[in-house]
């Protein structure tokens, strides 16, 4: 007997040594996935910014695009205005200056409108710089979220994988101490079932008793607030009918029995 027993607690033991070895492997498991659902967070909360960002340089290429179509709409070309520009100067270096002087103001003003041209288009082409430079950081931007995402997929992928190695060594764990705590139940099983269910008896009957207590006390506290109410109202009753009768008029022989009732009650109580 003292042999099994020993032999029992032997394996009791090894398996409770071979369920610890696991859940701490489980548990290195565990902070393997966290580690890969921590990174996934980071890079999805990078992502939101990166849309974000996205979101806002293409609502400014749109809005830019409009402008530079609108404005290459009424913009001749740049080597034109510098042409009509060198014609100009030219026509003014070769013109003998009494024929100019009639033409200064003309001139000068066909001087300024080219040169507000040229300026329109060296902003134009400011502006193009600036579509084309937005255009490359949101080609930029929209690599990276191509990585991320990449990233986020093979992120999601070796979490589940940790998840799933750590769910199956858990269970083993369990397997193991649930088999060393059927090992242990054993000596201790029917004792403990039985001191169990007397306790539970014991507050089961603690209870009815109560139950049956409370039951007793309200329903005398009921009856006695149901005696109250039924006297009450047969004063009422008896008051109402002697108005009837002082006041000449008839009454039910009901009220006439609740007055005689209430009249011996009274008698009763000064006797």
């Amino acid at each position: 007997m003292k042999g099994a027993l020993e032999s029992l607690r032997a394996e009791r033991d090894r398996l409770n040594e071979s369920a610890r070895l696991l859940r701490s492997e489980a548990a290195r498991w565990r902070e393997e996935r966290d580690k890969a659902n921590l990174e996934a967070s980071e890079i999805r909360s990078r992502l939101k910014l990166h849309y974000e960002e996205l979101k806002e340089k293409r609502k400014r290429l749109e809005e830019l695009e409009a402008i530079l179509r609108e404005r290459r709409r009424r913009t001749r070309p740049k080597r034109e205005i510098r042409d009509r520009i060198t014609r100009l100067e030219w026509e003014v270096s070769t013109t003998p200056t009494l024929e100019m002087l009639p033409r200064e103001r003309e001139l000068l003003e066909k001087a300024r409108a080219l040169y507000e041209e040229l300026r329109e288009c060296e902003e134009l082409e400011e502006q193009r710089n600036m579509a084309l430079m937005l255009l490359s950081e949101i080609k930029a931007i929209e690599i990276r979220v191509k990585e991320y995402k990449e990233k986020l997929v093979k992120l999601r992928e070796v979490s589940k994988e940790r998840h799933e190695k750590m769910i199956i060594i858990y269970r083993k764990a369990e397997e193991e101490k649930k088999r060393a705590d059927n090992i242990h139940s054993k000596i201790l099983e029917n004792i403990s079932e039985m001191k169990k269910f007397r306790e539970e008896l014991k507050e089961v009957l603690k209870e009815i008793n109560m139950v049956k207590k409370e039951i007793k006390e309200k329903s005398m506290i009921l009856e006695a607030e149901r005696k109250i109410l039924i006297e009450e109202r047969k004063k009422e009753i008896a008051e109402k009918a002697r108005r009837k009768l002082e006041a000449g008029g008839k009454i039910s022989l009901e009220e006439l029995k609740i007055i005689f009732e209430e009249k011996e009650e009274k008698d009763g109580d000064e006797g």
